[in-house]
């Protein structure tokens, strides 16, 4: 179940903010928690390969800064105030890890490399004041602006 600020608590099974395993209906282990099959749980796999990382070698082999947002359900109104206030920093960063993608399939970790871009665009169209449609304007007419 997605989890957001509209899906009443009524509707989950357990508390959505204290992860719990469970099977699904298939058997397999699952965690069913807010978020765990959106940002949250693929932001958690870096995080944790990180720790296991650390664990193993004594330390990464290179330096990271986590900046997590989990405003998804709110607008993120604060991330832009954030980035414009630490520009700095964040243009300094080598590389930026966005967490909402998916995986290829159960068996195979993925690791999402391109995503494509978001532009957003306002387009004004000027037109003729009457209706054209038919008769002698039926095909094109010319633009009188």
């Amino acid at each position: 179940m997605m989890c957001s600020r509209l899906t009443p608590l009524i509707l989950w099974h357990s508390d959505p903010f204290e992860p719990v395993l469970a099977s699904d209906v298939q058997g397999r282990k699952i965690i069913v928690a807010c978020g765990v099959s959106d940002d949250e749980g693929q932001m958690m796999t870096f995080i944790e390969t990180c720790c296991a990382w650390q664990a193993v070698t004594g330390s990464l082999p290179v330096k990271v800064s986590l900046m997590l947002k989990s405003e998804e359900e709110s607008s993120g109104k604060n991330l832009p105030p954030f980035m414009e206030a630490n520009k700095a920093a964040l243009g300094a960063a080598n590389i930026a890890l966005m967490c909402d993608t998916d995986m290829r399939d159960r068996q195979t970790p993925s690791i999402t490399t391109m995503l494509r871009g978001m532009v957003a665009e306002e387009i004004e169209i000027s037109c003729i004041d009457k209706d054209l449609h038919s008769g002698m304007f039926g095909n094109a007419a010319r633009n009188l602006n």
